[in-house]
């Protein structure tokens, strides 16, 4: 029988399991998580080479079957996600699946949000993955059919900072007022605080439905963003 050795470093065994996490990360970010923990001096500070990050990711990763990639549109970068034997290999409880087309773009904002505070001195991140297999467990045990049925709003990702719980929200589009609102009472009635990393656009008319609630901090999703490394 041929053994096979996956000679995964520590990093990059962190890297898998980020990845995991995340649903599916796009190159460039796969580039800068790379890059922020070489031990050699990077080109650009803090993101690794194209052809290093193609080197990892594709003559060794999906070489041995932990990652699938695929370039979905033509002028982004592609897309990489974990295998079922790359979420075996991490530990993660999912199923392995291939990201929808209209998912890519929210994936791809949240993943970058998580970069940027990572830096920031985050303590813990919960993503919504994981809060989804966590609520479909739970559900699954229930034995009240009105409580297999309920679905919570779940935010895209559960931080620790400073001491505080921290619901994280990326928001894109504006949504209707009847949505926005159920949204918002589940989740002040939910969490210790709340923060909202939006487009402009659906930034005003957060700052009009969360006027005076102080667990509710907005941000600008294109200022923070200029914290990620080019």
């Amino acid at each position: 029988m041929t053994k096979t050795y996956l000679n995964l470093t520590p990093r990059q065994l962190d890297i898998l399991n980020w990845i995991g996490e995340q649903y599916a990360v796009r190159m460039d970010h796969i580039q800068i998580l790379l890059g922020r923990t070489a031990t050699q001096k990077t080109k650009v500070d803090g993101v690794a080479s194209t052809t290093m990050t193609r080197k990892i990711v594709f003559n060794s990763w999906e070489k041995n079957g932990l990652v699938q990639y695929t370039k979905f549109l033509y002028n982004k970068p592609a897309w990489v996600w974990l295998t079922g034997r790359g979420l075996y290999h991490t530990g993660l409880p999912y199923r392995s699946r291939e990201p929808s087309i209209q998912n890519l773009n929210h994936y791809h904002h949240i993943n970058a949000v998580r970069l940027v505070l990572e830096t920031k001195g985050i303590e813990n991140w919960v993503s919504e993955r994981h809060l989804r297999y966590d609520l479909e467990s739970n559900r699954h045990k229930q034995k009240d059919a009105a409580l297999k049925a309920k679905k919570p709003h779940l935010p895209d990702s559960i931080i620790s900072y400073e001491g505080k719980e921290i619901a994280i929200e990326v928001e894109l589009t504006r949504k209707n007022d009847n949505a926005l609102n159920e949204i918002l009472g589940e989740l002040d009635r939910s969490y210790q605080y709340i923060w909202y990393f939006s487009s402009r656009l659906a930034k005003l008319a957060l700052e009009e439905k969360t006027n005076g609630n102080a667990k509710f901090v907005l941000y600008d999703l294109l200022d923070v963003l200029k914290d990620i490394p080019k």
